[in-house]
């Protein structure tokens, strides 16, 4: 190539991708986060065929669901990993929350009925929202919980009152390894505040197994609609905010298309007149 073809061409490096930055931090130097963790994959089915599922549901109207993907990934489900965080976090504090999160997982994961102290609770509370946060950039126009809170989790694990998070024991093969995320921008309000109007999604729900542990995390913001208000959860016991200083986990099972009707609640939440369907037109 001639001098006068480079330069018109111009440096190589400005066609190249930015690079990311971690959703927890302003750092650059980014990581693989896998989000069934590696230390499961021994406990976890080995099916004939070596591939899990996931599926995200995306609404931008709320009579018509425009996106939904169902994506059946080559590999374990240990293989899933997210390009979202960096090294730092991914082998400092995240590390810690997995760790203390693992010896009370692994019974869960086996199915094996258990008592889990308020502590405990709070561990695994604290667990499951990181996975959250951080899956929720996986369609990152798509994430509801804002950087400020991920900042404050990071740094305080201050689990941000607007999530609500139910665990249950299952007995469905396909929810072993199963993820399944729904997103929404709802107001149960007429005139909510003005910062929702720029768009985005403000509701947000998910649903994944893990061996026989099946979790599901609801996040919306009080101040325009409160999934809590509009939801009842049956045969789930209620993680975090704690419900008691213990709670027993495993003697109710869910079966069949118990695990599927959860996931899909916010299917019916935003059927329900109460639900007004954000952005709201303007007047």
């Amino acid at each position: 190539m001639s001098d006068s073809e480079a330069m018109r061409r111009g440096p190589k490096r400005k066609n190249l991708k930015p690079p990311g930055q971690c959703i927890f931090c302003p750092g650059t130097h980014m990581s693989k986060e896998h989000f069934w963790s590696t230390w499961s994959n021994p406990m976890l089915p080995k099916f004939k065929v070596n591939a899990y599922v996931e599926e995200h549901l995306s609404h931008t109207r709320k009579t018509v669901l425009v996106k939904r993907e169902i994506r059946t990934r080559p590999g374990s489900a240990s293989s899933k990993k997210l390009r979202v965080v960096c090294e730092d976090c991914n082998n400092g504090w995240m590390n810690q929350v997995e760790d203390l999160a693992r010896p009370i997982l692994e019974p869960l994961i086996a199915g094996h009925s258990t008592v889990l102290s308020h502590h405990q609770q709070r561990i695994l509370a604290e667990w499951i929202t990181m996975k959250t946060m951080v899956v929720e950039h996986e369609t990152p126009k798509d994430a509801v919980i804002p950087r400020a809170d991920r900042e404050a989790f990071k740094n305080k694990r201050t689990i941000p009152n607007y999530i609500t998070i139910w665990t249950a024991k299952h007995s469905v093969p396909a929810w072993c390894t199963m993820l399944f995320r729904q997103t929404a921008s709802l107001s149960s309000i007429p005139k909510p505040p003005p910062k929702i109007l720029a768009g985005g999604k403000n509701v947000e729900t998910v649903a994944f197994g893990i061996g026989a542990l099946f979790v599901y995390v609801m996040v919306s913001d009080p101040g325009v609609i409160d999934l809590n208000e509009l939801i009842t959860i049956r045969l789930l016991a209620r993680l975090w905010p704690s419900a008691g200083s213990q709670i027993l986990w495993g003697p109710i099972v869910l079966r069949g298309r118990n695990p599927d009707w959860v996931a899909h609640t916010l299917d019916r939440v935003i059927d329900r007149p109460r639900s007004l369907w954000m952005p709201l037109p303007k007047t």
